[in-house]
């Protein structure tokens, strides 16, 4: 499901969709899997949330935080009370819902040539843009470092970002006295080698496979790990330049406590949401760079 959220018409929505988990192991205390969606049921409505949260056996926070979670409940049962149309779980015909596309193949090179004459035969899409990540090791999760976990499954620096950011300013502020925004002193913690909240992306596709080849890995039998470069489209208008309001809002999370960050509820409407004092906290920090910045407006 994605987290919830309010559609056109000003109602709160869930989109949900079906699959199946078809492999998994544990690799190094990590989970690895692959999964295959079936069903798209597109735009759920939820009539009433304490209802919806008791079926799906959910705490409040999991009504807008983007996380994996198990739960043991009759998926049937569930499905029948919330979707406008009852399906039939365990019959061949699964739901009659529409079916998910399925992925494209993956395509391995080998050579430059054959790189480029992939990347050449990408299609833009008209108000699309495509960028390119590359890393060394095709397992790698697409997170950026801030949110990498350890082998039990923790996140490793995720809950201090707040403390190793103002620390790192206090013991390096030479470095940033001519950064102008948050996202500016992310980009260069970043290379200072801190954990951010950043993922780096090119839209040189060669750039994104020097970091896939440039440091050659190995498993632990000796044989050579695949390198992967993962191609991003985005529509055009959602790539968003460094002077946006949105960026500032989301770059100056780093300096909420986690507690802070947990406590926001992004499902509240606009004005509850602006009136919150933790929200306040993060206005005041936006407005550290932006100092005419007032806030989202509502109607």
């Amino acid at each position: 499901m994605s987290e919830i959220y309010r559609d056109d018409d000003k109602n709160e929505v869930f989109r949900i969709r079906l699959g199946k988990i078809l492999q998994s192991s544990v690799v190094a205390g990590e989970i690895h899997y692959t999964f295959e969606l079936s069903h798209d049921f597109g735009r759920v409505p939820v009539e009433d949330r304490k209802d919806f949260r008791k079926a799906y056996r959910m705490d409040a926070f999991e009504l807008h935080r983007t996380h994996w979670a198990i739960k043991a409940a009759d998926l049937s049962i569930i499905l029948s009370k919330f979707l406008p149309y009852p399906p039939n779980i365990n019959g061949i015909s699964a739901i009659s819902a529409p079916p998910v596309p399925t992925q494209m193949p993956v395509d391995a090179v080998d050579t430059l040539q054959s790189f480029l004459a992939n990347v050449l035969a990408l299609e833009e899409n008209p108000g699309e843009e495509i960028f390119y990540r590359g890393h060394s090791d095709s397992s790698y999760l697409l997170v950026p470092p801030l949110l990498r976990r350890n082998k039990a499954g923790s996140y490793k620096h995720f809950p201090k970002e707040e403390i190793m950011v103002r620390e790192l300013l206090s013991v390096q502020d030479a470095q940033f006295a001519n950064d102008r925004s948050m996202l500016d002193r992310l980009v260069r913690m970043q290379h200072f080698g801190l954990p951010t909240r950043l993922l780096d992306v090119s839209s040189n596709p060669l750039v994104a496979l020097y970091f896939a080849c440039s440091s050659a890995k190995t498993d632990a039998e000796g044989n050579k790990i695949d390198g992967e470069v993962i191609i991003l489209r985005s529509p055009s208008n959602e790539v968003l330049h460094s002077d946006s309001d949105r960026v500032s809002c989301i770059s100056n999370l780093c300096l909420m406590k986690e507690e802070e960050k947990n406590a926001m509820d992004l499902s509240l409407d606009g004005v509850t949401f602006n009136e919150d004092p933790i929200v306040k906290k993060l206005l005041h920090f936006i407005k550290g760079e932006k100092p005419l910045f007032r806030g989202p407006h509502y109607s």
